[in-house]
């Protein structure tokens, strides 16, 4: 004689929560790689990030990090908001950037 509750219910429920998951992680990473594999209308691809002549990750923590932590300018990237906006309020509050340098931020931070 068994006592409490099938375990049956609780294995159908952790599969699907299994397969649900898998299934937002597989989306999760097309659309990162799909994003990543984009070519201008222009049909030019932009140069590797290794290639570019402005490291931007270098400028952040060169100037950004003074006031943000690295976490808080990092999670900027995943705002589902437009990086130019919220550079230019950065620039008005002081940061010191040249219109290269912005470029290339904005672009870090919109990767």
């Amino acid at each position: 004689m068994k006592l409490g509750h099938s375990t049956q219910p609780y294995q159908i429920a952790r599969f699907i929560l299994l397969v649900v998951f898998l299934f937002g992680a597989v989306v999760f990473h097309t659309a990162a790689c799909a994003r990543a594999k984009t070519v201008p209308a222009s049909g030019v691809e932009k140069p590797a990030k290794s290639e570019r002549t402005l490291d931007a990750k270098a400028l952040i923590k060169e100037r950004c990090v003074q006031c943000h932590g690295t976490f808080r300018i990092t999670a900027a990237r995943f705002l589902p908001i437009p990086a130019a906006p919220l550079v230019d309020r950065m620039i008005k509050h002081g940061a010191k950037l040249n219109d290269q340098e912005r470029a290339a931020v904005i672009e870090y931070l919109a990767w």
